[in-house]
């Protein structure tokens, strides 16, 4: 038994599938992501104290990719400070930890724009400074073609890894 396709059904799913494609993307390393607290894993952090840092977030990217450095930090802040309270970490200002938290743009020769570089610095008073760097890229591509990209899932992935590294450094402090 032979199957046959009409050239209108295989147009209809080639519709779809673009248009299924074109719901996939969800922004740029140029764009401002809306991230979801709850996929940024934050460790105990049993080390830190008092209980609160102060973030400072460095834009460091190329000047191409920096309409929405503003957007950004607002996000990131606001993110961070759900994701750290559910350890019961304030971010305030003025705290004695400092948290500096930079982003980079990032690409692999397969990558490009759905690609973050994060580099997180804790500097402890009297303690010393924790560093983690980590990086994600989150694009899909279909038949060697970029169809979409999500940079709000990269920048979770690499939050919640600098944050893994950040307490390593915390556990080997005095």
């Amino acid at each position: 038994m032979t199957s046959k396709v009409s050239v209108s059904t295989l147009v209809a799913l080639a519709a779809g599938l673009f248009i299924v494609s074109g719901c996939v993307s969800k922004g740029t390393i140029k764009d401002s992501p809306r991230l979801e607290s709850s996929k940024i894993v934050i460790p105990a952090m049993d080390k830190l104290n008092p209980r609160e840092m102060s973030v400072n977030i460095v834009d460091n990217r190329a000047p191409e990719f920096k309409n929405h450095s503003a957007e950004i930090s607002a996000e990131l802040t606001r993110v961070l400070t759900l994701a750290l309270g559910r350890q019961n970490i304030a971010l305030k200002s003025g705290a004695p930890n400092q948290l500096t938290l930079t982003i980079q743009d990032y690409k692999t020769a397969e990558f490009h724009e759905g690609c973050v570089l994060l580099n997180g610095s804790l500097d402890i008073p009297k303690k010393g400074k924790a560093n983690a760097s980590a990086n994600s890229c989150m694009e899909f591509k279909s038949f060697g073609r970029k169809v979409g990209a999500d940079i709000g899932a990269a920048y979770e992935n690499a939050l919640s890894e600098v944050f893994k590294g950040l307490n390593s450094g915390l556990e080997q402090m005095p």
